[in-house]
């Protein structure tokens, strides 16, 4: 830790003293600040970092495959989950620049099994944005993330929903919608996802390391892991035929920059179509990136174009600084979520500001000294020196609840029981902590008071349904 300090220190010593034109080597500090992070458990993965268009780091961080300790390359291939979309979305504006689709057009127009009355508010556009209020398909009851459905299944799976909201008055991440983008391109195109995704896209930029199939890589890929009570355990595939042109593809830090270019140019798309795709709609979200842009303090012109995507043990994140033209690319196969801290630091260290190394969630350390069996020691000492741990781990309701529920499904309900209660103490009012203390509480068979706690997860959240539910049950001696 003291090295990399005094590395930061040196350089922005070096920022504030010279001038300008005294250049400092931006990837050594990054290339510190990634290299502590593998080193304390938060990033096993590949990093490209470009400055003004130019590749100044290119380098893996650990293992391939955790079992087998099989080395990453820079040529190794990760799944992207959604960034995904990015493609989805950009082969839809190919079409709509031939005049081959109306993005402002009803769904149903393309899709004969949404022609009714409920879907006829609902654009392409919509779909693109996020916007179509249609639930996403993971969502609905009895989903099985590894069952590969059909077409007709799926589709029947998104129409079992109510819509969430009216389309184009909110943003909500839904992997049903570029599922539909999908089944339009190929039924527009009269090819497979896959084949037209390679002729458009892949095969004119030389992304030779990405693509999309029906079954999972067996070579030369990153193996998705994720850390449990056990230690490191690989992660279920998902079907592939779900994922689709909603997260199904895999590819390389290099081809991914090969993207990136592309998008300042006409290559892929003319300057028309991306500035409708990177548009702003709701909620800075544009077609498949985030999008903020405007001035800063200095009245100084902006624009950021960034997305990530989670998937079957991978987190992946992709940055673009459109003036600076600087990309920032993490691809990370032990579904670590420090990345976006991360990435935070390395777009300081871009913009000649002070990076920093990110403090681990704290479930890392809970998870080590589970399996060392001093889970009861760990958690009395750091509720006696929480200011002194949060200074070295970020404590979240939603990272501690984790490690219950992983402890909780394993039977292990007395060592649930203490991180449920010291996620309690830690955060007295999340209803969500009450919420899974009570379920807990119901397996032991301590009935009333798992009312109670229903009952407090209720007061704080009154749209908590499923509290309401289990209090309903509970007093008509359902338990």
């Amino acid at each position: 830790m003291k090295i990399i300090f005094v590395i930061l220190a040196f350089f922005s010593w070096h920022i504030n003293g010279f001038s300008q034109s005294h250049k400092i080597d931006k990837s050594i500090i990054i290339d510190s600040i990634l290299t502590e992070c593998n080193q304390h458990g938060i990033f096993n993965g590949v990093a490209l970092i470009a400055d003004k268009g130019d590749i100044i780091l290119s380098k893996s961080y650990g293992v391939a495959d955790y079992k087998t300790k099989e080395k990453l390359s820079t040529s190794t291939r990760f799944y992207i989950g959604a960034l995904t979309q990015q493609f989805t979305a950009a082969l839809i504006f190919k079409l709509y620049q031939t005049k081959k689709i109306n993005i402002h057009l009803p769904i149903g127009d393309y899709l004969p099994e949404f022609k009714n009355k409920k879907y006829k508010y609902i654009t392409v556009y919509h779909l693109l944005t996020h916007t179509s209020g249609l639930t996403a398909f993971e969502k609905v009851n009895g989903f099985n993330k590894s069952e590969y459905y059909s077409q007709s299944d799926l589709f029947e799976m998104i129409k079992s929903k109510d819509l969430d909201f009216k389309a184009g008055s909110k943003f909500e991440l839904s992997n049903s919608n570029y599922y539909l983008l999908g089944k339009i391109l190929e039924k527009l195109s009269r090819k497979s996802f896959h084949n037209l995704l390679n002729d458009e896209i892949l095969k004119p930029l030389k992304m030779t390391h990405s693509g999309y199939d029906t079954t999972w890589l067996k070579n030369n890929v990153a193996h998705g892991f994720y850390k449990t009570v056990d230690g490191n355990e690989k992660f279920p595939e998902y079907a592939l035929t779900s994922l689709f042109s909603a997260g199904g593809m895999y590819s390389t830090a290099t081809d991914l920059f090969k993207w990136d270019q592309a998008l300042y140019k006409n290559s892929v798309l003319k300057a028309k179509m991306r500035k409708i795709m990177f548009q702003p709609f709701v909620d800075e979200f544009a077609c498949a990136w985030r999008v903020d842009k405007g001035k800063d303090d200095d009245s100084v012109y902006f624009e950021r174009h960034q997305m990530g995507g989670m998937k079957s043990g991978f987190n992946t994140y992709m940055m673009r600084l459109i003036p600076q033209k600087q990309t920032i690319i993490l691809l990370d196969n032990f579904y670590n979520p420090e990345i976006l801290d991360i990435k935070n630091s390395i777009w300081a260290v871009l913009e000649n500001r002070q990076g920093w190394v990110p403090r681990p969630m704290l479930s890392t350390l809970l998870y080590k000294k589970i399996i060392q069996g001093r889970l009861p020691q760990t958690v009395a000492w750091l509720e006696q020196n929480r200011e002194d741990y949060e200074q070295l781990y970020v404590f979240e309701e939603y990272d501690i609840n984790q490690v219950g529920y992983k402890l909780f499904r394993l039977g292990r309900l007395d060592e649930a029981r203490q991180i449920f209660e010291f996620n309690i103490a830690l955060f007295p009012n999340a209803w969500n902590v009450y919420d899974s203390y009570a379920e807990l509480l119901l397996e032991l068979g301590e009935i009333e008071k798992s009312k109670i706690m229903y009952q407090k997860s209720l007061d704080l959240n009154p749209d908590n349904e499923n509290a309401q539910y289990k209090i309903e049950q509970i007093n008509e001696m359902k338990y």
